[in-house]
This record gives C-alpha cells, structure tokens and sequence, in this order.
C-alpha cells in the first residue's frame, strides 16, 4: 500500500493519512496485523534494538535489567514468515536496520554506529510515546 507522506513541514494531511493507514490495518486478518506486532517485526526485519521488557512478565532480573523479549517459536516463526514476506516493504526495512541497500558503499564506521544507536534511541522513543519519526 503506498500512501504518501505529506511534504516536510507542512502539518496538512498527516491526519487522513493516519485514518486511511488505519483503515487499512483494520482490514487485515489478525495473523497479518500481528506481523507488526513489535516482537515479531523486530525478529524478522533484524532491526538493532536492545532489550525490552517482555510483554507478559513484570520481572526484573537480580542486575536491574529487563527481562528479555522471548524469541519466536518454530510454529510462529513458520506462520508469521511468509505473511512478514509479502506484507512489508523489505527495502525500507533494509534502510532503517542501518544496513542499507548497497553494501559496496563505504560509510565510515563510527557514522554508521552513530546512526544506528539514534536509530535505537529513536525507536524506544517512539514505542513509549506512540510517536512517529520521518527523517529526511
């Protein structure tokens, strides 16, 4: 589904493009929304994001840490694999994971791990505060 973003700056038309991505969501089985889901979009798309606290324990371990998310089972991962296949837009994924999309590039080290951990930071802000983050 493409739906275009609305010009940079321009606070005009992020509120029907928010309803018809909605709308749009709502219209999914929920085997093909839980694909976006953060455990399961995480596992498949590979994005650098640390440790969370598992959705259905409070617990904090002996170091004050959160518990880490559990990885998929086989029966979710063999469900979920070939919805997260057709339904995202792998390019995309690519980008924000902080790999890009050519490799042959020669991105200076220290670059990319500063891009990557704002990309990390910015994620867990997002999550927290349901926010979005379009970066140009």
């Amino acid at each position: 589904m493409a739906v275009a973003v609305p010009p940079k700056g321009c606070s005009l038309g992020w509120d029907e493009r928010n309803k018809t991505l909605g709308d749009a969501l709502k219209l999914l089985t929920q085997d093909k929304q839980n694909v976006f889901d953060e455990r399961m979009f995480i596992h498949f798309s590979k994005l650098p994001i640390g440790c969370t606290i598992d959705d259905n324990s409070d617990e904090i371990n002996e170091s004050g840490q959160p518990t880490p998310k559990k990885s998929l089972s086989s029966e979710e991962e063999a469900l979920y694999k070939p919805l997260y296949e057709n339904l995202v837009n792998h390019e995309k994924a690519r980008l924000v994971s902080g790999q890009g999309i050519d490799k042959s590039g020669n991105t200076p080290p220290q670059a990319l791990d500063q891009v990557i951990q704002l990309n990390s930071k910015l994620f867990t802000v997002a999550n927290i505060y349901n926010l979005t983050f379009y970066i140009a």
